[in-house]
């Protein structure tokens, strides 16, 4: 007799009857959900790069014998029910905005669309409402807090910071280097002294310079070029390793790139470089060595000139390979950086972020958009991602799940979705002949059809929400 099962009461799963599709993508919330979707990919094998493709920056790189496939396992499970798709964690609609209130000192915001709100950070009780006045006077949504962990998290997500001298001393700026400004009440004089501490643009006094903070904060819209908008900015992360989360974002990113120019970007250390995924190690670029994002500013339209380029419009942001020593280690400053920058593009660009587990990923999720965590359908999995889930709430971002079949799956989509409180966008299933594909010539050509698939659901949810 089987034990329950340690995940919220659930029993154990019986043994699958019926094997499930490669992939399946579900519809928008809300919307009934027919039989099922997304799809998932096999562990990339390792090992020199078959079909004569070579490592570049290596003179040679050695050949090891081929090794037998191990067992390719036919993907099954449990027959899926249908039914209504659970509510939107998050509470967005891309249709309205969001308004949360929070107690003193945390963020209390009101929520369009995020890169055009203002934050106000105003400890002073005389002040604040001098600053809330002239921020509801724009039009623009508003992040209203004083908490620095909250002050962190918008600070490069929003279009200007209005902040005063108690809250900027509890703040470390080191990333934003515009439309920063700092505020105090009259008659003065202004703190300039902390205005240069945090690189606020003006030090300004209110409410007697009213009209001019006002003028300073539409200068933007009346500046900006046309067609200019910021960009949007996807990572997609696993729970555990093997679920095919490069894989993943690699097609996301291919897909985009019919319709958008896309970046992608490998947030991965020792990934060994993106570029091999998508078979674009022989294409002439900068590397992640080569650029210099934490040495100063650099505008986004040089950087995309410089990184490889694939169709005209996929540029990958990779690891670098060297057959000497290397000094360079890729760390969340390089990426949080990167990000900052690509996100100041003219006209429109996605950026994909391939992610995983570490530091790296904390500094780089306040900087998303949106958020996808690839989740295998097994127990400890499911396990480990209601736990990730958890702490990814604390954050301002939304975060769809892809759950992932590989091999045996112990739970199916609605035990998923019951146990980690967040709805699934698609599945995906092992694909049983792309980790051969992957090694000969990378993720070129025509994309099976499971990967797009799963990567138009996760483009239909990110459009969802935008």
């Amino acid at each position: 007799m089987q034990g329950p099962d340690i995940l919220c009461g659930l029993p154990r799963p019986h043994p699958p009857e019926v094997g499930l599709p490669t992939a399946r993508a579900h519809p928008p919330r809300g919307a009934g959900r027919p039989h099922f979707h997304p799809s998932s990919i096999g562990p990339l094998p390792g090992g020199p790069l078959p079909g004569g493709r070579r490592f570049p920056g290596y003179p040679h790189f050695p050949g090891s014998p081929s090794t037998k496939p191990g067992v390719i396992h036919r993907l099954e499970a449990a027959s899926l029910r249908a039914g209504p798709a659970a509510s939107r964690v998050w509470g967005m609609n891309a249709a309205t905005h969001t308004t949360t209130t929070r107690t003193a000192g945390t963020a209390r915001s009101t929520q369009s669309t995020r890169d055009q709100a203002i934050l106000v950070a105003v400890e002073d009780p005389v002040l604040h409402p001098e600053a809330m006045h002239v921020a509801a006077a724009t039009g623009r949504a508003i992040v209203d807090t004083t908490d620095p962990v909250d002050i962190h998290r918008h600070l490069n997500k929003v279009s200007a910071v209005l902040i005063d001298a108690p809250t900027a001393a509890g703040i470390t700026n080191d990333r934003r280097r515009d439309r920063i400004f700092l505020l105090g009440s009259d008659p003065g004089p202004p703190d300039y002294h902390t205005a240069l501490a945090i690189r606020a643009e003006q030090a300004l006094l209110l409410p007697a310079q009213t009209a001019e903070l006002l003028q300073a904060l539409g200068r933007e819209d009346e500046s900006a070029p046309p067609g200019r908008h910021h960009a949007t900015v996807t990572g997609v992360l696993g729970v555990a390793g093997g679920v095919g989360v490069s894989t993943i974002a690699a097609a996301l990113a291919r897909i985009r790139s019919a319709t958008h120019r896309t970046v992608l970007v490998d947030a991965v250390p020792t990934s060994g470089g993106i570029d091999l995924l998508v078979g674009a190690e022989e294409i002439t670029g900068a590397r992640w060595p080569d650029l210099g994002f934490t040495r100063g500013a650099v505008k986004a339209e040089d950087v995309l000139a410089a990184l490889p380029v694939m169709d005209e419009t996929m540029f990958i942001l990779s690891g670098a390979r060297s057959p000497v020593g290397d000094t360079f280690d890729l760390g969340p400053d390089e990426v949080t950086a990167a990000l900052t920058c690509l996100t100041a593009a003219d006209g429109e660009l996605e950026v994909v972020v391939d992610l995983n587990p570490g530091e790296i990923t904390r500094e780089v999720i306040p900087l998303l958009d949106h958020l996808i965590l690839v989740v295998p359908a097994e127990v400890r999995a499911v396990a480990a991602a209601a736990e990730r889930l958890r702490h990814l709430r604390a954050f301002p971002v939304p975060v769809s799940v892809v759950l992932r079949h590989r091999g045996w799956s112990g739970l199916d989509v609605i035990e998923v979705e019951r146990i980690l409180g967040t709805p699934v966008i698609a599945e995906l299933g092992t694909i049983t002949r792309l980790p051969r594909a992957v090694e000969m010539h990378g993720l070129t050509g025509t994309l099976p059809r499971p990967l797009v698939t799963v990567g138009n659901a996760i483009a239909a949810e990110i459009r969802g929400r935008g």
